[in-house]
């Protein structure tokens, strides 16, 4: 699972500078690129809040991995670069969502917790609820259910309530499996 000390490590591994400034609440963070230097500035606020922290910076990490374009928004921008900054934001945000909260670390998290509520998960992980629902929502928009463990299946159709689901009929329980089974 990925910590703020692990993804401060990154951060030196890439040789991007990072430091914590006062953004004005404008914004958590900020990736920025000048030439072929990187910078990540984060909100001094974030010191005193350890779950929002490091999901902004997984999230501001995300960036750097995903950046195409200088995503930062402008007074003057078009339409069409506001929609390419949404989609760089969605790009950042899936790439963080991942690596803070591995699909398979999940899974495995509620084999073990099959009446786990949505606040084991946000303290098991340490992640706020909204960062949480965005996982859920990226896992969902690739296939509907999940294989937990052998016959309980994670249910994300119905987005935002989940459950964990047991397929009683064998031969739907055999699709599920083909379609949805642990890889």
């Amino acid at each position: 699972m990925e910590t703020i000390n692990t993804l401060t490590d990154k951060l030196k591994e890439e040789a991007i500078l990072h430091d914590y400034v006062d953004l004005n609440n404008k914004a958590n963070g900020m990736c920025v690129k000048d030439g072929n230097e990187y910078y990540i500035l984060l909100d001094a606020k974030l010191i005193d809040d350890q779950e929002l922290h490091k999901t902004v910076l997984a999230e501001e990490l995300g960036h750097y991995y995903t950046m195409m374009d200088d995503p930062t928004p402008k007074v003057n921008d078009t339409y069409q670069r506001k929609c390419r900054i949404d989609k760089e934001e969605e790009k950042a945000l899936r790439w963080a969502t991942n690596h803070v909260i591995p699909d398979d670390e999940l899974l495995d998290y509620l084999a073990d917790h099959k009446y786990a509520i949505l606040q084991d998960l946000i303290d098991h992980f340490q992640v706020p609820e909204e960062f949480l629902m965005k996982k859920l929502q990226h896992m969902a928009s690739k296939q509907e259910y999940y294989e937990v463990c052998e016959k309980y299946y994670l249910c994300l159709s119905n987005l935002p309530s989940i459950y964990i689901t047991r397929f009683l009929d064998a031969n739907i329980e055999s699709k599920a499996k083909a379609l949805y089974g642990r890889k």
